[in-house]
C-alpha cells in the first residue's frame, strides 16, 4: 500500500505544466503547499491532462477517492489505493481508470517494516537515486455535493507488487511513472480502460535504496 508521501511542489522533470496565476484560492498559507509527511484526507498537487487543449495542469485534489455515484460524502470508505490488478474492473475504480487518470508528483513515499523484537515498525523513505521528484500513477473523481453547486475532486494511488528493493519492507508499492512522462496516459486522454497490466510498470532501476524515514515517525 501507499499511505504517506512527501510532496514539495507540483513540478516533474521533463513535463511542462500550464497554470493560471500559480495559486489556489483555497490555500492561504504558502507553507501549506508542502507536505513532508502527507497523509490521506489532505490536499495534494495532482497533474491532469486537459481533454480539449491537451495541456498538463496542476490542481489540488483530496487524497481518498469518492466515486461520482456516491450519494453522500460519508457513505462507505474513501479508498486511498487501488490495485493495478483490479483497478480496471472494480466498480469503485473502473470508470475513473478509463476516463480520469492523473499523476501525483512526489519526492518520496514511506513504507513501514516490522522489526523482530520491536513494538514499533521502522519507517523508510523511498525515493529516486537522483533525488529528483517522480510521478505516481493515480486516478481521480469528481463528486458533486448534494443540493449545491460545489464539486469535490478526490484521488487515489494505484499500487502493484513491490519490486526487489521495496519487497523487503512491504509486499506492495505505488506504481511509479518515471522516464516516460511525455507518453503516459493521464486524465481524460484514454476513453476506454486498458488492461490492468498496462499500468503495472515500475521504475525498478531508478529507485534508490530505502532510507530510514525520520519524517514519518509522527505517524
Amino acid at each position: 500500500m501507499c499511505g504517506r508521501v512527501t510532496q514539495r511542489s507540483s513540478e516533474l522533470p521533463g513535463l511542462v505544466t500550464v497554470v493560471g496565476d500559480g495559486r489556489d484560492s483555497r490555500i492561504k498559507n504558502p507553507k501549506d503547499w508542502v507536505r513532508y509527511n502527507g497523509a490521506p484526507s489532505q490536499d495534494f498537487w495532482i497533474i491532469r491532462r486537459h481533454p480539449k487543449s491537451g495541456e498538463y495542469q496542476p490542481d489540488r485534489l483530496t487524497w481518498g477517492l469518492i466515486p461520482y455515484w456516491v450519494k453522500e460524502k460519508n457513505d462507505g470508505r474513501k479508498p486511498i489505493n487501488a490495485k493495478a490488478e483490479t483497478v480496471a474492473s472494480l466498480p469503485s475504480f473502473r470508470d475513473a481508470y478509463g476516463r480520469r487518470r492523473c499523476l501525483l508528483p512526489i519526492d518520496n513515499f514511506f513504507e513501514w517494516k516490522a522489526i523482530k523484537g520491536a513494538k514499533a515498525k521502522q519507517p523508510y523513505a523511498i525515493a529516486m537515486k537522483s533525488r529528483e521528484p517522480f510521478a505516481l500513477a493515480a486516478i481521480w473523481e469528481n463528486w458533486k455535493v448534494p443540493g449545491t453547486e460545489e464539486w469535490l475532486r478526490t484521488f487515489c494511488i494505484i499500487t502493484a507488487t513491490a519490486n526487489e528493493l521495496v519487497s523487503d519492507i512491504h509486499d506492495r508499492m505505488p506504481v511509479i511513472r518515471a522516464g516516460e512522462l511525455r507518453s503516459v496516459a493521464v486524465a481524460d486522454r484514454a476513453r476506454s480502460a486498458r488492461p490492468a497490466g498496462a499500468v503495472s510498470e515500475r521504475a525498478h532501476d531508478d529507485v534508490a535504496d530505502p532510507d530510514t524515514g525520520e519524517q514519518a515517525r509522527e505517524r
